[in-house]
């Protein structure tokens, strides 16, 4: 099933529903398969990872019984918020800095996982030029008399072509993980300052 017949399927379900309700769940679904694509799923497998229209019908049934009164009534009061500033302010010189540590490092491995893929590009590129140069130094040998010396050159030349197709795809996997990565974390800032807006 694709996406569009699976999230037609589900919005025809979730007619008891208010619209805003209803289009907050189709939302949620939608991206929900979108994550399991970037993950490498095909649209398909991504649909049939999430479950059956029944099933899926099923879970929203109860979860919509409990929206609107019950989170107007969880709403924290102004006495909790006034004083979960208080503490923020008194406890700013402990948290400061360690969440600034915390976001240095993150960033720090963060560019060093894309340090060492540029590193290992470079690395494939060089290997992949070095038949040539392994052919130009064969030419210099042989007009010179040195047979053997130019034997080697090119075999060394041939050796980096074989190695730069093999880094080539280790490369491109490298690449692909610290792409899913850059991706994850960007999703993950998002929720987190969507959390903290809804608050």
């Amino acid at each position: 099933m694709t996406k569009k017949d699976f999230l037609a399927q589900l919005q025809s379900r979730l007619a008891h529903l208010s619209k805003e309700d209803a289009e907050e769940r189709l939302s949620f679904y939608a991206e929900m398969i979108d994550d399991r694509m970037e993950e490498g799923l095909t649209e398909e497998e991504a649909v049939a990872a999430i479950g059956s229209i029944d099933e899926v019908a099923a879970q929203e049934t109860t979860p919509a019984q409990d929206f609107s009164p019950v989170e107007k009534e969880e709403k924290p009061s102004r006495a909790l918020r006034t004083r979960d500033v208080v503490l923020l302010a008194v406890g700013a010189p402990l948290w400061i800095p360690l969440v600034a540590a915390a976001i240095v490092v993150v960033l720090a491995l963060y560019i060093s996982a894309w340090a060492v893929v540029a590193a290992l590009w470079v690395a494939d590129a060089a290997f992949a030029i070095a038949p040539l140069g392994g052919v130009i130094c064969a030419i210099v040998f042989g007009c010179q008399g040195y047979g053997g010396g130019a034997a080697f050159m090119v075999a060394c030349g041939l050796c980096c072509g074989g190695l730069s197709i093999f880094l080539f795809f280790g490369c491109k996997q490298l690449t692909k993980w610290v792409c899913l990565l850059t991706v994850k974390m960007a999703k993950g800032v998002k929720t987190f300052f969507k959390g903290r807006g809804a608050k």
